[in-house]
C-alpha cells in the first residue's frame, strides 16, 4: 500500500491507465478459484472445514467490512466468528502479495517498451521493490504450504496428537517433515521394531509404539557418514545424551532430510529469514544445505545415568558436549559448577559450588523433565499433563557418558584431626583438568576453612595454606606447608594463635612425626623428636628466662628422663628429672655451681645476641634444605626443567607457560573472583599492588621473548646487568614462575616466623633457610641462565664505562635484592628481639648523649675542633634573626639538620633501616663516608687526609646524631647474611675501603655502648 501511495502522490510517475487499471484490481474480490491449499493453521481446537465450501466462499465473497457485514446476516459462514470468514480475513491479504509482485513487474515490462515515464535511478528502485514483493510471496506461499500440511499432518495422526505433550501444539510450530511422506529409517534397528520419525520446528518426535521421545534441535547436530562407510545414504544425529544413524532409501531422499534437519536446526538457533527461505535452487531441485553452527549456546537438563544426571547445563556447546564456559547446575542438591568446560568435562578455570545442605525438592522442579531432556515416556494423561514450557524456550543438554569422576563434596581433605563438618567442601575454585582440579585453587569447607594452594584431584596436594576458624575463636589456626592426598604430609608450620603456639617440623597422615619445634608467644622453646603429635625422646627445652634443659622429654614439653639442666646464672644439674615447668620438677641428680668446664657443660660462648646458645640447637629440627621442597619443585614443574631439555626448549616452554597463566589470570578477573571473599580478594589486591604496581604484575612485558643474552659465550658486566633486569621483571610477575615462586617463598617465611610467636631461637633458623633459599632459587635461576657460573665458582666483573666498578657473581649478590625485602618484616624482628638487652643498653646512651649541644657532644666524643662550625649557634644561644617574642625552645634538643655539623652524614646514615640487603647497606655506609669527606673537603681543603684518630669520633657523632635505634641489629644482619660466594663471612666484599668503614661503624656501636664515662646530666 505504501508502494500504491507513492505511485498516487507522483513519487512514482505511471501510466494513467495503467494506474486504474490496478487500482480497479486492488479494490475487486478476486474472480476465479483458489488453491485448496491456501489455508492457515492457528490453533488445534479450531473445527474443520472442507475445502469446496472454502473455495465457494472465497470466490464469492468480498473483503470490505460493509460487504461482509451486509451478508453476515444471511450467511452463516460470513459472521465474523466463523471459520470461513477468519479464513477469508487471513488469506486474501496474503494474496495481494501476487498483485503487488505482477503490478510491478508490468510497470517494468511498460518501461522497457517506452511508455515509462521517470527520473533516473527510478528503474533501479521499482526493480529493487519487485525483487522483495516477490521473495515475500514466495514466503508467504511457502508457510501457507507449511501451515495446511501441518493441519493435514494432525487431523491423520489422532493417536499420535494423544501421546505428545501440549507444547507442540503452539500456532507457530509446524510439521517440516514426516517419515511416511519421506521414508528415513533408523540404522540397525530390530527386525520387529517400529520406528518413525516426525521433524517439527524445534523439536524431532522419534515414535516408537506407544511411546514418544523429543530430541531438541538447538542440542542436535547434523552431519552425513562419510562415504567410505557401509553404511548408505545416512545421516548422524548427534545429542548430549544419544547418537542416532538415519538411513534414506535414496540419495536425493538423503539431501532432502539432510537439507530439512540443517535448516530446522539453524531456525531453532537463528531467526527466520523470509529472503533465505524463499529461496532455493540446487541440484536436483534441492537447495544446497547450509550446516548450523557447530559451536552455540543451549540449555539442556540430563536424565540418563552419568556424572550428569538430574543436571541442567547453560552455555556453549560443540558437538553434543558442552565446550567452553558455562553452567552446571543440579536443583536437587544445589551444586553449580560455573566455568570452562572441554568435550563435556570440566576443563579450565572454574568454581564449584556445593552447599553442605542441599535445598528442599519443590515438585515444580521435576515438572519439565519430560520435555526438557528428551526422555522416552508413555502419554500423560490430559488433565495433569505435568509439563511446561521450559524446553520451548531453548533447553538442551551434554553428553552423559563421561567416565571421570568428578570431586564429590566429601572428597576434600579428610583426616583424624578435623572433624566431618570441616572436610566437608562448599567451594571448589581453580584450573580444571578432565573434570579434576590441579594446580592452584581454593577450597573452601562447610566450617569455615579455607585452603588456597595445590591441587590434584580435586584434593590438596603440594604446597598449601589452610585457615581454621577465626581469630579469637576456640579453634583458629593456619597451617602452611606440604599435603598429600588431602592430609599433611611433609615439613610444614602450624600457627595455633588460640593456644599461643607455633610448631614447624615433619608431618605424616595429618599428625605431627618426625623432628620439629615448638614456640609459645610466653618465650618457651621445644625442640625434639615427635610421634602421633607427642613429643618423645632426646629434645630441648628453653624457658622464657633462659632455662635450658637438654635431655629426654615427654609430651607437652615435659622433662622424663636423664638430662641437663641449665640456669642463667651458670648453675648445672645432671642427672634423671620428672615433671615440667611451672609445675614441680623432681629431680635427682648433681648440682654443680657457676657452670662447670668438664665435659658436662655444653654452654657455648654465646651468641651475639648476649644468651648462651647450646651447641645442639638445631640437633633435631629440620634441615633448612628440607624446607619448602614443594614450593621448589613447583617452580620447577613449571619451568620444564629436566636433565634433558634443551635451553632453547626450555624457553619456549617458559613463553607457552606465561601465556597460559596470564589467559588463566584474566578469566579469573573477568569473573569477579567468583566464590572468593572479600578477605581473600583483599589480600589479591594488596599482593598485585606490592608486586608491581597495580596490573604491572600481569604484564609480560618481554619476558616471553628468548632473550639475546643467551647466544653470549662469556659473562661480562653488561649481560649480568641484563640478566639482572630481566630477573627483577620475572619476580615482579604474578604470571611468571618465578614471581609466583616468590610469593609462595615470602608468604611461607612469614608464617614461619613472623606473628606474636615469634621467638629469638628462630634467627639461626630463618639465616639458614636464607641461605638455602638463595641457594636453591640460584639453580633455577642458572637453569635459565647458564652463562651464570655455578655456585662456588668466584667471578668478578669490572664495568667497562666505570673502571672503579666491579662485583663478585653470587647467588646472594644476584638474588638477595629481591629475596630480601620480601623476607624483611619477619627477620628485622628477630634480629631485633635477639640483640635486644645489647641495642637497649646502646640506646640508653644515645637518648641521653643526644640531650647535648653539637660543641659539647663533639668535645665529649674528643672530634678535633677543626671540624666545628663557628657560625652555628650554641644550645641555650639565640639565632640573631629569631624573634625576641617568641617562646623560647632552649629546652628541646636540637635537629642535627638545623644545626648543620655532618648533616647531609647523619640524614645519610638514618636511611640504613629502609635498605633491604647487605649490599645496600654497605652502599649506605659508603655514602655516609663520602659525605663525612666531602664536609670535610669543603671546610679544609682537597690536600686533608683523613687518619684514624680524626675519623673514628666524627664516626661517632654522626652515628650518635643519626638515632637509629636497633643500629646493632642491622650490623648483624650484614654481617649474617652478605655473601662472597662461598669463602664465608663475606670478606670479599668487606675488603679495603668498604670493610673498613664497615668495621669503623661496627666499632662506633660497641664503643657507643661499651663506653663507661657518660656526659655529665
Amino acid at each position: 500500500m505504501a508502494l500504491l501511495e507513492a505511485c498516487r502522490s507522483g513519487t512514482v510517475s505511471l501510466e494513467e491507465p495503467v494506474w486504474k487499471r490496478w487500482e480497479e484490481r486492488a479494490a475487486c474480490p478476486t474472480s476465479g478459484p483458489t488453491s485448496s491449499s491456501s489455508s492457515s493453521y492457528f490453533s488445534s481446537g479450531v473445527p474443520s472445514v472442507s475445502s469446496s465450501s472454502l473455495s465457494s466462499v472465497w470466490n464469492s465473497s468480498s473483503l470490505s467490512s460493509s460487504s461482509i457485514s451486509a451478508s453476515s446476516s444471511l450467511n452463516p459462514y460470513c459472521s465474523l466468528g466463523s471459520e470461513v470468514t477468519r479464513y477469508v480475513l487471513v488469506t486474501r491479504p496474503l494474496e495481494r502479495i501476487r498483485y503487488y509482485e505482477a503490478f510491478l513487474k508490468e510497470v517494468l515490462s511498460d518501461e522497457e517498451d517506452g511508455g515509462r515515464r521517470g527520473g533516473p535511478g527510478e528503474r533501479d528502485l521499482v526493480n529493487v521493490a519487485y525483487s522483495h514483493w516477490r521473495l515475500t510471496a514466495n514466503y508467504a506461499q511457502k508457510m501457507q504450504i507449511e501451515a495446511e500440511a501441518t493441519r493435514t499432518f494432525w487431523d491423520a495422526s489422532t493417536s499420535l496428537a494423544a501421546r505428545v505433550p501440549k507444547e507442540l501444539f503452539s500456532p507457530g510450530r509446524r510439521v517440516i517433515r514426516d517419515s511416511k511422506m519421506h521414508p528415513i529409517s533408523l540404522h540397525n534397528a530390530g527386525r520387529f521394531s517400529s520406528h518413525s520419525f516426525v521433524l517439527l520446528s524445534g523439536v524431532l518426535l522419534h515414535v516408537q509404539y506407544s511411546s514418544v521421545t523429543l530430541y531438541p534441535l538447538e542440542t542436535m547436530w547434523v552431519e552425513t557418514v562419510p562415504a567410505a562407510s557401509s553404511v548408505q545414504n545416512g545421516i548422524v544425529l548427534t545429542m548430549p545424551e544419544e547418537t542416532l544413524t538415519l538411513t534414506c532409501p535414496s540419495g536425493p531422499e538423503k539431501m532432502q532430510w539432510l537439507r530439512a534437519l540443517q535448516e530446522a536446526v539453524r531456525g531453532a538457533l537463528l531467526p527466520p529469514s523470509p529472503i533465505s527461505g524463499a529461496e532455493g535452487g540446487g541440484e536436483d531441485g534441492v537447495p544446497p544445505p547450509r550446516s548450523p553452527p557447530l559451536v552455540r549456546n543451549a540449555t539442556y537438563t540430563f536424565t540418563k545415568s552419568g556424572s550428569f544426571k538430574d543436571a541442567t547445563y547453560r552455555g556453549q556447546w560443540l558437538c553434543g558436549k558442552p565446550h567452553g564456559m558455562g553452567s552446571l547446575s543440579w536443583a536437587s542438591s544445589g551444586t553449580v559448577y560455573e566455568g570452562q568446560f572441554r568435550q563435556g568435562l570440566y576443563h579450565g578455570v572454574g568454581v564449584l559450588h556445593t552447599p553442605p545442605y542441599p535445598p528442599a525438592s519443590s515438585s515444580s522442579a521435576s515438572s519439565s523433565s519430560y520435555l526438557a531432556t528428551g526422555s522416552s515416556s508413555t502419554a500423560p494423561s490430559s488433565s495433569s499433563s505435568g509439563y511446561s514450557s521450559s524446553y520451548f524456550t531453548g533447553s538442551s543438554t551434554s553428553s552423559g557418558s563421561q567416565s571421570s569422576t568428578y570431586p564429590s563434596s566429601t572428597s576434600s581433605s579428610s583426616s583424624s584431626s578435623l572433624s566431618s563438618s570441616s572436610s566437608f567442601v562448599v567451594m571448589q575454585e581453580g584450573t580444571w583438568v578432565s573434570g579434576k582440579m590441579v594446580g592452584q585453587g581454593v577450597i573452601r569447607y562447610a566450617n569455615g576453612d579455607v585452603y588456597t594452594g595445590q591441587v590434584k584431584d580435586g584434593l590438596p596436594s603440594g604446597h598449601g595454606v589452610r585457615k581454621t576458624g577465626h581469630f579469637g575463636s576456640q579453634a583458629a589456626s593456619v597451617y602452611t606447608g606440604e599435603w598429600t592426598q588431602g592430609m599433611r604430609a611433609g615439613y610444614g608450620v602450624l600457627d595455633d594463635i588460640v593456644r599461643g603456639e607455633k610448631y614447624m617440623g615433619l608431618w605424616q597422615g595429618d599428625l605431627r612425626q618426625g623432628p620439629g619445634m615448638v614456640v609459645t608467644m610466653n618465650g618457651v622453646y621445644y625442640e625434639g623428636s615427635f610421634h602421633a603429635n607427642k613429643l618423645t625422646g632426646p629434645g630441648l627445652v628453653i624457658l622464657e628466662d633462659g632455662t635450658q634443659f637438654e635431655g629426654e622429654v615427654g609430651p607437652g614439653g615435659s622433662f622424663a628422663g636423664k638430662g641437663i639442666l641449665r640456669y642463667p646464672t651458670g648453675d648445672v644439674v645432671e642427672g634423671s628429672f620428672s615433671g615440667s615447668f611451672p609445675g614441680p620438677v623432681k629431680i635427682s641428680g648433681v648440682l654443680r655451681r657457676g657452670g662447670g668446664s668438664g665435659s658436662g657443660s655444653s654452654i657455648g660462648a654465646g651468641g651475639e645476641g648476649g644468651s648462651g646458645v647450646p651447641r645442639n640447637l638445631g640437633k633435631h629440627s629440620v634441615p633448612a634444605d628440607k624446607k619448602w621442597q614443594a614450593i621448589i619443585r613447583r617452580c620447577q614443574d613449571q619451568l620444564g626443567i629436566n636433565a634433558e631439555i634443551t635451553i632453547t626448549k626450555l624457553w619456549e616452554r617458559l613463553a607457552i607457560k606465561l601465556h597460559e597463566e596470564q589467559q588463566i589470570l584474566q578469566k579469573r578477573e573477568v569473573g569477579g573472583g567468583v566464590g572468593r571473599g572479600k578477605e581473600e580478594r583483599r589480600e589479591t589486591d594488596e599482593r598485585r599492588g606490592a608486586g608491581g604496581g597495580g596490573c604491572q604484575g600481569d604484564l609480560l612485558d618481554g619476558l616471553d621473548h628468548i632473550p639475546d643474552l643467551l647466544h653470549e659465550d662469556t659473562l661480562s658486566f653488561v649481560v649480568y646487568e641484563q640478566v639482572r633486569k630481566y630477573l627483577g621483571q620475572a619476580f615482579l610477575s604474578r604470571v611468571h614462575p618465578l614471581g609466583q615462586l616468590l610469593q609462595a617463598l615470602a608468604d611461607a617465611f612469614r608464617a614461619s616466623y613472623g606473628g606474636v610467636a615469634a621467638h629469638p631461637r628462630l634467627l639461626s633458623y630463618a639465616v639458614q633457610e636464607i641461605h638455602s633459599l638463595t641457594q636453591r632459587v640460584y639453580q633455577l635461576v642458572r637453569a635459565l641462565f647458564p652463562i651464570l657460573p655455578a655456585e662456588g665458582d668466584n667471578i668478578i666483573l669490572q664495568n667497562e664505562e666505570n673502571e672503579g666498578q666491579e662485583i663478585m657473581v653470587t647467588p646472594g649478590t644476584l638474588l638477595q635484592p629481591w629475596l630480601l625485602p620480601q623476607f624483611y618484616s619477619p627477620l628485622s624482628s628477630l634480629y631485633v628481639l635477639d640483640n635486644q638487652p645489647k641495642d637497649d643498653e646502646y640506646w640508653r646512651r644515645l637518648l641521653s648523649w643526644n640531650k647535648q649541644p653539637d660543641i659539647g657532644l663533639m668535645t665529649f666524643l674528643g672530634v678535633d675542633p677543626k671540624f666545628w662550625l663557628e657560625d652555628i649557634p650554641e644550645r641555650g644561644e639565640t639565632s640573631p634573626s629569631t624573634d625576641p617574642q617568641r617562646p623560647s625552645s632552649l629546652s628541646l634538643a636540637p635537629s642535627p639538620a638545623r644545626e648543620g655539623h655532618f648533616s647531609d652524614a647523619i640524614e645519610t646514615l638514618q636511611l640504613l633501616s629502609t635498605a633491604f640487603s647487605p649490599r645496600d647497606k654497605l652502599a649506605v655506609i659508603q655514602k655516609t663516608f663520602e659525605c663525612i669527606n666531602e664536609r670535610a673537603v669543603a671546610r679544609l681543603g682537597r690536600l686533608f687526609q683523613w687518619t684514624m684518630d680524626d675519623l673514628f669520633p666524627v664516626m661517632q657523632f654522626v652515628v650518635v646524631r643519626s638515632r637509629i635505634q636497633h643500629l646493632g641489629a642491622e650490623i648483624r644482619l650484614v654481617e649474617d647474611l652478605l655473601d662472597d660466594g662461598g669463602g664465608g663471612g663475606g670478606g670479599w666484599n668487606l675488603l679495603g675501603e668498604l670493610g673498613l668503614m664497615f668495621t669503623t661503624l661496627k666499632a662506633c656501636y660497641y664503643q657507643i655502648q661499651n663506653e663507661k664515662v657518660t656526659y655529665p646530666m
